[in-house]
């Protein structure tokens, strides 16, 4: 077995390193627009031996079937064991690895961070049905609980954040409903109530019941059930995009989950009543 430490080169950008790999991905970020978060998805990995070179980014790897043998080293971490279910793997950017695997690598208990990354493989899974912002609001959850681990031995934890003032509120909401079409981003929004994407989030959350995109959903939605119930002449390709949606099987998809029915659905019991 090859014992040499990992090499030393140049950061690789994600989706090069993606390339590298023997095994190609169930689903990907590539094609859906994504910011500030790139992912993908396998379900499985062949046994491989390698150097795998560092990362422009930190790479996060959550870990669902252990690998029946594993060794791994990088800065920090020389493993010479399988890693349990639902561990992570977290190579910080610029650091080579060295692995013999034959599954994912090293793994970290760290349930909050788990839970964040099931629900970017959620994202995945419903091919970016939730959009930019979705995206956007998962890579700050991502970074924020990332920091929290990196800085928990030596930080206090935080007091609860409070509830967005009405003030802002108001103002955000009214940003929402001017801008639905062209898919405000969550730095946007952030920057309307004048707070850190993370704080807005959390604090918008705690104001509506919803996070900032579920939100927006939902606002799009609402607003293609008036467009539905007008009786007017638009085609549904037509609505949806009035409404905000990229397109209308994002539409049909987000409508159903909202509404429990098509649109093609609510715009036939909306005409007969």
């Amino acid at each position: 077995m090859r014992q040499e430490e990992p090499g030393v080169g140049g950061p690789i950008g994600s989706l090069d390193w993606r390339k590298i790999l023997p095994f190609e991905a169930a689903a990907a970020s590539d094609r859906l627009g994504w910011g500030g978060l790139e992912a993908a998805r396998c379900r499985a990995e062949p046994a491989f031996e390698r150097d795998v070179p560092a990362l422009t980014h930190h790479r996060l790897v959550l870990v669902t079937r252990p690998p029946e043998d594993l060794e791994l080293r990088y800065e920090g971490v020389k493993r010479h064991r399988p890693t349990p279910a639902g561990t992570i793997t977290l190579v910080p950017a610029g650091t080579p690895v060295w692995a013999h695997s034959s599954g994912p690598l090293d793994g970290l208990d760290l349930p909050h961070l788990r839970a964040a990354m099931g629900a970017v493989d959620a994202e995945l899974t419903a091919g970016g049905a939730g959009g930019r912002l979705a995206a956007e609001s998962l890579a700050n959850i991502l970074a924020v609980h990332l920091i929290r681990h990196v800085l928990s031995p030596r930080s206090p934890a935080r007091g609860r954040d409070g509830t967005l003032p009405r003030a802002k509120l108001r103002a955000v909401v009214e940003y929402v409903e001017e801008h639905l079409d062209t898919s405000p981003s969550l730095e946007q929004l952030a920057a309307v109530a004048g707070l850190s994407p993370y704080y807005f989030a959390r604090q918008f959350k705690r104001a509506t019941g919803l996070p900032p995109h579920q939100y927006v959903v939902a606002r799009r939605v609402e607003r293609a059930k008036q467009l539905l119930r007008t009786g007017s002449d638009f085609s549904l390709a037509e609505v949806a995009a009035h409404a905000g949606f990229s397109d209308q099987s994002q539409f049909s998809y987000h409508f159903k989950r909202v509404l429990g029915v098509t649109p093609g659905q609510f715009r036939m019991s909306a005409r007969n009543a």
